[in-house]
């Protein structure tokens, strides 16, 4: 017997009305039920999907050069704001918490030296950010203009071209940096929890420097000077600019003195600046190059953290290279008593008055190398 509905039968109007003809509730349906990995398949996926999205949305901006808002944005106006100066900080956070040139400039003269200091250093800023504002230095009104430097970014892998620059590497794959974010968590003692806070931040604040909405709608509205980089030359304490993660980092790492004062903990910041290897110098040479290319003077600036591949590169630099000029205060020449919290703010950045010594070693240190040439 055939039991097939006629197209105009009740059967299949009735079909019609539930809106199929597949039996959601047949036996396949109610006896199928999702596997334990199903959900974390689905995120893993998600998540995969929005690192490339962004991942995608970075190289647009990079061609397209949407980028007017990053994170040397307000230094870049700095520099256009103040005008020319004689010696340059260029580097990341460590160099904007570390470095007062007011302080440097009061060290020069008492050293017999002259000169006029400018803190360029940006929270966040890669190998290419800090190309690009090297390129923004004047060097042709003053006799010697010199570029102090860190020895690269956050991230790695960015060193090829930066020698030339018509090939600047201006934006950083944003996934290599995993690898140091780990290693510096591990380095601090934090349990993979907190590892994997640091990686989801970085990852966040990755995907944040694209800056589209920046600039579609508020192209240049940035681009002002703050009037704390104005009254301080670029320089800015930690405790005047803090936020919430500042804020975080900063409590955590009060929580972690006791774990920071372990001698293996030092030990373990002593022993990645000790490594050696010519890849590891890459990041640094390339900025020398960068500085030279633009007709300033180097010098290679080693500041104390308890992670810094920065002075892991410059370290590895000056071994290759050792006539490089270099102010040296990396975290194992014991220049602050690590991690004493009158003098670091976490274990990366120093505090005020941390900055205070550093800035008057850096001066007088700069005036040894004016004396002698270097």
């Amino acid at each position: 017997m055939n039991t097939t509905s006629e197209p105009g039968s009740p059967e299949r109007r009735e079909a019609a009305c539930n809106g199929s003809l597949i039996d959601l509730d047949g036996p396949a349906a109610r006896h199928w039920r999702p596997g334990p990995g199903a959900l974390a398949r689905f995120l893993l996926l998600i998540a995969i999907g929005l690192l490339l999205v962004g991942v995608g949305v970075d190289r647009l901006a990079a061609v397209l050069d949407w980028r007017p808002d990053g994170p040397t944005s307000d230094k870049l106006a700095l520099l256009q704001a103040v005008g020319a100066a004689d010696i340059y900080f260029v580097g990341t956070s460590h160099t904007l918490r570390a470095v007062d040139p007011t302080l440097v400039d009061q060290a020069l003269a008492e050293q017999g030296c002259q000169g006029h200091s400018l803190n360029l250093g940006a929270g966040g800023a890669t190998v290419g950010d800090m190309a690009m504002l090297i390129d923004q230095i004047e060097t042709g009104s003053a006799s010697q203009v010199l570029v102090v430097t860190e020895g690269g970014g956050f991230r790695a892998g960015q060193a090829e071209g930066l020698g030339r620059p018509e090939n600047a590497e201006r934006h950083a794959d944003g996934l290599d940096y995993l690898a140091i974010t780990l290693a510096g968590g591990r380095s601090n003692g934090e349990d993979w929890i907190d590892g994997l806070g640091h990686v989801l931040d970085a990852v966040a604040a990755d995907l944040g420097r694209h800056r589209l909405h920046d600039a579609l709608f508020e192209r240049g509205a940035r681009q002002q000077v703050r009037p704390m980089l104005l009254r301080a030359a670029g320089y800015v304490a930690p405790e005047d600019d803090e936020n919430a993660a500042a804020r975080q980092r900063h409590a955590q790492f009060l929580r972690s003195l006791a774990a920071l004062a372990r001698p293996g903990i030092l030990a373990q910041a002593r022993a990645a600046l000790a490594q050696r290897s010519p890849a590891l110098a890459a990041q640094a040479l390339a900025l020398v190059a960068r500085i030279r290319a633009g007709g300033g003077q180097p010098v290679l600036l080693l500041l104390p953290a308890q992670f810094s591949p920065a002075a892991v590169s410059a370290r590895n630099a000056l071994a290759l290279a050792p006539e490089l000029p270099a102010i040296d205060l990396a975290i194992d020449r014991d220049i602050l008593p690590f991690p004493d919290p009158d003098y670091f703010y976490d274990s990366g950045h120093v505090a005020r008055q941390g900055a205070i010594r550093l800035s008057r070693m850096i001066g007088e240190q700069l005036c040894a190398l004016l004396k002698t040439g270097r």
